[in-house]
């Protein structure tokens, strides 16, 4: 099926989400999780069934660490939820966040990557969570039975379920009218949980820069929909207006938390060919100083593998800074070396060619960079 006829099919599919939906009260306790009805069960079994897929799929961040952070900010904004909701993190670089109806909320590592402090994450996790509080897989499913066009759209995707679990939970986002039921709890909660409430529209104005570069089968993802970012901002502005900023942002603590995450999802993105997106990512001088000092290399890496005009000075001045910045990070001298050997520039070539092998004897390019190595050498008539 040609790609515009099947995003033709997914507008469509979408658009039933803004017909209204069924009216049920919000989970308020524990009690009130313990007697949905059978057809609210069945929902959560299939959600379930989702959860054992992604626990199989190799596809979930395994940090325990992190992931007990993650579940301590949502027992902090939802108190009277725990035991009933479960954070857990995707290695995909794609921003995206979903609540399943059984309470299972997935982050994507691209999407935690983007947030500059513990407000801004606690934002999408309230929302989230919000979802599942307030019942809208399930008031959105009664839209969604016997569908057989959201079944296909489904089957196009490969999404690993079914089709009812998929539309009724927020992969692919609710109705406008739920998700400012979702933004006006989550904000609530944020603001009981003593964050900083000024951050909460932040989040989606910086998701909102991302979607420009984004690939229009991303585009198809919650937090990858401008109109749907748009609303977010607008709505979290409203409830932010005249709010102090003195609430919490634990702003040096998250860095610390999320630096080698961020430089994995960086890593995940550029073999995935996605150089725009890390640019994007990297573009303001004083993020880098939320990376490790190596993430100069990785900039060079999408300076290079984007190959616009100018590109190649810029990747080189991103190695310089690599090596100042972490002299002992070896892919830095490779890179520089391959530059000036192109340049005919032999003697430094030869240099960082040698400081490579030197801080990495064993790499699994070794063949191929003493090559380069003697290549350099016989071009200043060195035996």
């Amino acid at each position: 099926m040609k790609a515009n006829t099947r995003y033709a099919l997914i507008g469509l599919a979408l658009a039933i989400f803004a017909t209204g939906a069924l009216a049920v009260d919000p989970f308020a306790s524990s009690d009130d999780l313990a007697k949905v009805e059978a057809e609210e069960r069945r929902l959560w079994d299939e959600a379930n069934e989702f959860d054992d897929i992604m626990r199989r799929s190799g596809q979930l961040y395994h940090d325990q660490a992190f992931v007990d952070y993650l579940q301590g900010i949502a027992e902090r904004l939802y108190p009277e939820l725990k035991g009933h909701v479960r954070i857990r993190m995707l290695k995909s670089p794609i921003l995206n966040a979903f609540a399943l109806p059984n309470g299972s909320i997935y982050l994507n590592q691209g999407l935690v990557s983007r947030f500059q402090n513990e407000a801004q994450l606690a934002t999408v996790v309230g929302h989230e969570i919000a979802h599942f509080q307030l019942r809208h897989s399930y008031r959105q499913r009664s839209l969604l039975k016997n569908t057989l066009l959201l079944r296909a759209v489904v089957q196009m995707l490969g999404v690993p379920s079914q089709a009812d679990i998929v539309f009724s939970s927020s992969m692919f986002g609710y109705s406008r009218e739920l998700e400012s039921e979702a933004d006006e709890l989550g904000y609530q909660k944020v603001a009981a949980a003593g964050y900083d409430v000024t951050e909460t529209p932040k989040v989606f104005q910086h998701l909102i820069r991302e979607t420009k570069t984004a690939e229009v089968r991303e585009r198809i993802y919650l937090f990858s929909s401008h109109p749907k970012l748009q609303d977010r901002v607008d709505n979290y502005k409203k409830l932010s207006k005249d709010a102090p900023d003195d609430g919490t942002r634990n702003t040096e603590e998250y860095v610390q938390r999320i630096g080698v995450i961020r430089l994995t999802n960086i890593q995940n993105e550029l073999s995935m060919g996605r150089a725009k997106h890390v640019l994007l990512a990297l573009c303001d001088p004083e993020s880098l100083d939320e990376y490790p000092p190596e993430i100069h290399y990785y900039l060079g890496e999408a300076y290079r593998q984007r190959g616009a005009m100018g590109d190649d000075i810029s990747s080189e001045f991103a190695y310089l800074d690599a090596v100042r910045e972490a002299p002992n990070f070896a892919p830095s001298y490779r890179a520089l070396g391959i530059i000036y050997l192109k340049d005919g520039a032999y003697a430094e070539a030869e240099a960082h060619f040698a400081r490579y092998l030197e801080l990495a004897p064993d790499a699994a390019d070794l063949a191929y960079v003493v090559h380069y190595l003697r290549l350099a050498r016989e071009k200043q008539g060195k035996s």
